[in-house]
Parts: C-alpha cells; structure tokens; sequence
C-alpha cells in the first residue's frame, strides 16, 4: 500500500511540476510586440483572413503549430489539416522561421490572453 501511494504522489507531483504556469504581464508584452505580424490576418476574436489564434493550442498541438509557423507551405503539403485549412481561406502564409518555441509560446500566451468577446478586446 505505501509502494502504490508513493508511486501515485510522485505522478500527482509531476503533474503539477510540468503544468503550465501562468504568463507573466512582461511575457505577454513581449508576445504582444511579437505578434505584430500576426495580427492582421489572425486577430482575436472573430478573425476573418484566417482562423484567429486564441484557443489555438486546445485543439492543435505545439508540434503542429512549430512546424506549421517554421514553414507553412511545406507543412501544409505534409498535413492535411493544414492543407485543409489553407485551402478554405486561399492564403498563403508566410513563414517564420526564426521564431523560437519560446517566442511561439509567448504570441500564443499574448492571443489567450485577449477578451473574447470583440466589445472588450482593447488590444
């Protein structure tokens, strides 16, 4: 019995260690500046040239949105998904290949942060 409530503490404990912590105003500044490029085509809410990207992480994963921002076009040729959804809109998206993982975070950190609806959202 203490081997399983040993064993069941160390994986509540690494739950809680892994999960994501909470942006800090300075990160969502910095995702804020580094969105500008992002902006016009996925604004949030209710983004019109392209699907907005708050909430984006709840149904993609941040391997899909990597690769996707690294090199959209190839991705989109790789993944139906992306093809799909490049098809719907008739955008090219331009690539991003500079970005770090850190700086993904922090734009999608800075789009989950804005109001949800467009009366509120005074970024």
């Amino acid at each position: 019995m203490l081997k399983r409530s040993s064993t069941l503490f160390c994986l509540l404990a690494s739950v809680f260690v892994h999960a994501q912590k909470k942006p800090t105003v300075q990160q969502l500044e910095q995702g804020k500046l580094l969105a500008k490029n992002c902006i016009d085509c996925h604004a949030s809410p209710g983004a019109t040239l392209a699907d907005p990207l708050r909430g984006i992480r709840k149904i993609r994963t941040a391997d899909y949105i990597y690769s996707l921002l690294k090199n959209p076009m190839r991705f989109a040729d790789e993944n139906n998904i992306a093809k799909k959804a490049f098809a719907k809109r008739g955008l090219q998206m331009p690539p991003f290949p500079d970005l770090s993982k850190t700086e993904i975070k922090k734009i999608l950190d800075y789009f989950d942060s804005l109001a949800t609806d467009k009366k509120n959202n005074k970024n």
